[in-house]
């Protein structure tokens, strides 16, 4: 898993997350605070952090049905981060 690869996950998680519209504040709070999370550790090179990629795994089953494509995204970062040790 390189960092260019990851780093295109989180771009297209950015861009999902002002397209949707259906999410309340505490969703935007949560996703907008683990793409900060997820860049700090990809600078750091921090050891796997199971807090952040529970709780975009939680976001990601909360989002299933009013925003499938974000799900989606966030899932596959979920994955992502996961294989890369974050």
């Amino acid at each position: 898993m390189s960092d260019t690869h990851l780093k295109e996950t989180l771009q297209h998680l950015h861009e999902e997350l002002e397209r949707a519209q259906k999410l309340d504040d505490e969703d935007q709070a949560l996703l907008s605070t683990a793409i900060a999370d997820i860049q700090r550790k990809l600078h750091e090179s921090a050891a796997h952090e199971p807090d952040l990629t529970d709780r975009l795994e939680s976001a990601a089953l909360r989002f299933q049905l009013e925003n499938p494509e974000l799900s989606n995204v966030v899932q596959k970062l979920v994955t992502m981060l996961r294989r890369a040790g974050i």
